[in-house]
Parts: structure tokens; C-alpha cells; sequence
């Protein structure tokens, strides 16, 4: 079977929702902006946000920037946004043929590249999460990509973008494990299995 491909367009004018079933490996929030006269891309806007849930199960919405990707099969994205008048986004959604993985998109925003380039730093923390929703990150207009590792042998963390995140909902890291996010500046809360969860933070941006 050939890989596939598609882009999918979503109008950001008003705040909105949209149900997307359709099998993929890939789901990356390709370019986000306005569009010209023919509709095609003009202006990037980096601060273009939206969300999505994944599977069949509605949990908790992942914030998406531009050159946002989540990896790994499913069948069902749930997307959600706030009004940004004038703005589309635009969805690269890919089904990879198994025997070959031969479709590999990489398209960072060229004006991203040169902030990064220019004054890019690096910072790490650790924060301690409990049985209680608590923020890991607070949210941050200059992060570029920030990763979030359970640093616990025996407890599992459950990531999520509010203080509503729980167990059942969450995004969870199993012990050791972790999770990058590339391209969001919004918040991270989290809760965890047990008290006093040790988890380390490394910030880009």
C-alpha cells in the first residue's frame, strides 16, 4: 500500500470545534496564518494555537503551535480553538505505509530558526507533583520546545493543559518516561499516582 497524505484547512476566524476520523501516524500542525487572495498561505502567525484530543475516548486537549506533531496510530482527532480573525490552520495528516515509513515531513517556520539561532537558551528544573492537579510549567511566550520527564521509578504522571487533568484523562508518562512538546507556550499541569512524584523539567527558549 502507497503512503498517503493530506492537508487539512481549518478556518480559526471564529472559536470552533471539528471531529476528524480518519486513520494516521502523523498528525503535525503543518503552518498556521492568514491567506492571500487565492487562498494559499501568505503570513505565518507563530502564536496560532490550537488543540486536539486523540482516540476514541475525548481526554484532555494537547495545545498545538506551528510545527506541533504527534506521532503513533489513531483513528480519531478531536480539534478545538478560540476565535483568531483571519487565521487558517493547516493539518498534515499522513497514514505511512508500515513496510517502508518512507514519508518524512520536517518544515520548522524560517523566522522561528533565526530567533532560535540568535538567543536561545536553555534552563532545567525539577518540580514535585502530588495526587493533586498542580502546573509542572507555567505557560511562556518565548519557549521553543520543552520536555517533561516522570523521574520516578514506581509512579505514573498524567499531563494535561489544565487544572481538570486527572488519572482517567491525563496524557500519561509511565516511570522514566517522557514527553517533548515542540512548538507550545502554553501552560502543562499534571497529576500523579502517588505523592511527592519527582519530575524534571528542560526548557528551550
Amino acid at each position: 500500500m502507497p503512503a498517503e497524505y493530506q492537508i487539512y484547512r481549518v478556518p480559526l476566524d471564529a472559536a470552533g470545534a471539528d471531529d476528524i476520523r480518519i486513520e494516521a501516524n502523523y498528525f503535525k500542525l503543518l503552518w498556521a496564518g492568514t491567506l492571500d487572495a487565492n487562498g494559499r498561505p501568505a503570513v505565518k502567525d507563530l502564536a496560532a494555537m490550537i488543540e486536539v484530543s486523540i482516540g476514541t475516548a475525548v481526554d484532555d486537549y494537547i495545545p498545538m503551535g506551528i510545527n506541533t506533531l504527534v506521532s503513533g496510530k489513531a483513528s480519531r482527532y478531536k480539534l478545538r480553538w478560540n476565535a483568531q480573525p483571519g487565521k487558517w490552520a493547516f493539518i498534515l495528516i499522513s497514514l505511512i505505509d508500515p513496510r517502508t515509513a518512507a514519508i518524512q515531513v520536517d518544515a520548522p517556520p524560517t523566522s522561528q530558526i533565526v530567533t532560535q539561532a540568535m538567543g536561545s537558551s536553555l534552563a532545567a528544573s525539577a518540580a514535585t507533583i502530588g495526587v493533586a492537579a498542580s502546573q509542572v510549567v507555567a505557560a511562556s511566550g518565548t519557549r521553543q520546545k520543552l520536555t517533561v520527564k516522570n523521574n520516578s521509578a514506581s509512579a505514573i504522571v498524567y499531563l494535561g493543559a489544565d487544572n481538570a487533568v486527572t488519572s482517567a484523562s491525563g496524557f500519561p508518562l509511565g516511570p522514566g518516561e517522557g514527553f517533548t512538546f515542540e512548538g507550545t507556550q502554553a501552560a502543562v499541569w499534571a497529576i500523579a499516582s502517588a505523592a511527592a512524584t519527582d519530575v524534571r523539567i528542560l526548557a528551550e527558549g
